[in-house]
Formats: structure tokens, sequence, C-alpha cells
């Protein structure tokens, strides 16, 4: 499975890339962006943003899936959307989306999740893909973009957190339905 692009019927996902300016400006803007972050941390500096963008597209170039982060954008329009990404942990992996304001719907959520979360399982070989949020006024609106792809509660959730995974098992049961 080549993870450089993957595409869905509305949405294009190319892995972030150094020498895409595309790419920078969209990862700058989503973490200096006080209303992207304001459920995730504080936002970023300009610096501090350009310095994890350089650290993000490292690990898109090394040959072993480790972790892997998307831009996102529409397919027919090439406007960039988001962020899609799995950090990975041994045989599990962190599933994280940004958005960008106007493009914050559960049909561009849903249809940007979908193809990292099958990328992890096909390509990356993970046993378990996490999902989470802080606990609050983002629970509700996780949970329900997290159902369609069966993701459960977690056994152990973080303090302050709402967490899920999604068991492999789960994963291939409903590629098989």
């Amino acid at each position: 499975m080549d993870d450089a692009t993957l595409l869905t019927s509305n949405l294009r996902l190319r892995l972030l890339d150094l020498n895409e300016s595309d790419h920078a400006v969209l990862y700058r803007r989503l973490y200096t962006c006080q209303q992207v972050m304001a459920e995730i941390g504080p936002p970023l500096t300009a610096e501090a943003a350009d310095a994890g963008f350089a650290r993000v597209c490292r690990h898109n170039t090394l040959a072993a899936p480790g972790h892997r982060a998307w831009a996102v954008a529409g397919r027919q329009t090439g406007h960039a959307l988001g962020l899609v990404a799995l950090h990975r942990r041994g045989s599990r992996a962190e599933l994280g989306l940004m958005l960008a304001p106007e493009a914050w719907t559960g049909r561009i959520s849903i249809e940007a999740l979908a193809p990292a979360i099958d990328y992890g399982f096909a390509a990356m070989g993970l046993e378990y893909i996490d999902a989470g949020c802080r606990d609050g006024r983002n629970t509700r609106v996780s949970r329900r973009l997290l159902a369609p792809f069966d993701f459960i509660p977690a056994p152990d959730p973080r303090p302050g957190f709402a967490d899920w995974m999604l068991p492999r098992t789960r994963w291939l049961a409903r590629s098989a339905a």
C-alpha cells in the first residue's frame, strides 16, 4: 500500500513533505490557530510549528512505517482542509485529526479518518489504533466520529481524557462484513 497518497471519493490525503510549501503553510495555520487548538493545548508559535512540521516530515521519510501524517485536501478542489496522523508506539498508534474550522463537519472527519485507519492496520501492521480527546465538550463529537469504525472505550482511560481503541480483530471483522 502506497502511503504517499491515500484517496477517498472526495478527499486526497498526501504524506506531509518538507518540499511542499502548501503543507508547511497548512501545518503552521492549524497549530498556531487559537480556535483549532482550543481543545488540544496552547497554540504554538510559528517557529515551534515550523520545527514540528520538520520533525513530522522526517518521520514520514523513514522506510519502516513509524509515525505517518498526511495533509487532507478536497480531491476536486485541492483546497487544504486539515491533517490526519498515526503516531506509532510499538504495535499501537494514536490516531489524530486536525481540521480547519471551515472543514468541521462529520462528513469530512469520517472520510479523512477511514484511509488512515485502513493504512494503520494494512500497511503498518498495527494491533490497535487508539484515539482520545480531553474530557469535555468534544467527547460526544469524538465518540460519534469513531462509532462508524467500531472503536470501543479504552479499558483504562487517561485521567481527564476520553479514550477509545480499535483492535485489529474488530477492524478485520468489519472489513470482512
